[in-house]
């Protein structure tokens, strides 16, 4: 029972929510609502392939883990190495195989391209400069292209994955500030070890900078409706340009990590502005 909470634990039951919202918040754009029957694959799909990147990352993040995140279950020693790779052989076996009763194209988007970049990315990316974030950016992006695609109407993905897109890759960079002792002590070359703290944050000002312009283009260059404008710009826009100031001030000890939490729930906003930009 204790190895099986480990295992639990190891797939990071959070992100797994988030996968699942991810497979349903796409279907509801879709109009007819898809049948379960292709729901039901791009959800195990989606949810196998992310938890067992998950258990990849954490074979790899061992030691920064020992530091950074002392309880999961590897550095904790509730699992075992061989544990953590069988279960992720098995994650990615069954979420592939059921990319593949999905449909050619989303069977591609899985087994060629976002299955063996996670597995680069923990391997080799992750303690990269910006390459490794720009990584798991474009993986969570595919996801919204993946189910789109089993649903019959990849144009519908388009814009929740480049929305997709910014948010994780401005968290994935807020992370690393957030980390950086860990990362520091585990050998990684992340951008605010390789470039400093207050560099990073620029970085970070400029891709939220970026992302705040490019949110009214749904409606001046798709078929989006002005219910969207006046859902996203005050509810994203508007947290965003206060994230933005907020990194421009002058001092120490910034809190990256209620930041980071922020940006995740302020996506939703932004999901929510697509689909009523959509439905009304």
């Amino acid at each position: 029972m204790d190895k099986l909470k480990a295992f639990f634990f190891l797939s990071r039951p959070v992100n797994l929510l988030l996968s699942t919202l991810t497979v349903f918040i796409t279907a509801s754009f879709i109009v007819p609502f898809p049948s379960w029957f292709r729901i039901v694959p791009a959800l195990i799909t989606v949810v196998f392939l992310n938890a067992g990147g998950n258990g990849v990352n954490d074979l790899y993040d061992e030691a920064i883990d020992r530091i950074n995140r002392p309880n999961r279950p590897l550095p904790a020693g509730k699992l075992t190495r061989k544990d953590v790779r069988a279960f992720s052989v098995v994650m990615f076996f069954f979420g592939n195989l059921a990319a593949l009763f999905a449909g050619f194209f989303p069977f591609l988007i899985a087994a060629v391209l976002s299955t063996p970049l996670m597995i680069i990315y923990s391997m080799r990316l992750k303690k990269t400069p910006l390459s490794g974030n720009l990584i798991i950016a474009l993986i969570l992006g595919l996801a919204f292209i993946f189910c789109s695609l089993v649903y019959g109407n990849v144009t519908t993905g388009i814009v929740p994955a480049i929305l997709a897109f910014f948010y994780t890759l401005i968290r994935e960079i807020i992370k690393d500030l957030e980390d950086m002792r860990g990362d520091l002590a585990g050998g990684a070359r992340t951008l605010p070890i390789l470039t400093g703290e207050k560099n990073t944050r620029l970085v970070i000002v400029f891709l939220l900078l970026m992302l705040i312009l490019i949110l009214p283009f749904p409606v001046i260059f798709s078929s989006y409706s002005m219910m969207y404008l006046w859902l996203v710009l005050p509810f994203v826009g508007l947290p965003l340009l206060g994230i933005l100031i907020y990194l421009l001030l002058p001092g120490e000890n910034f809190r990256y990590g209620l930041l980071s939490q922020i940006l995740k729930i302020d996506m939703f906003a932004g999901l929510a502005a697509i689909y009523a930009g959509i439905h009304f």
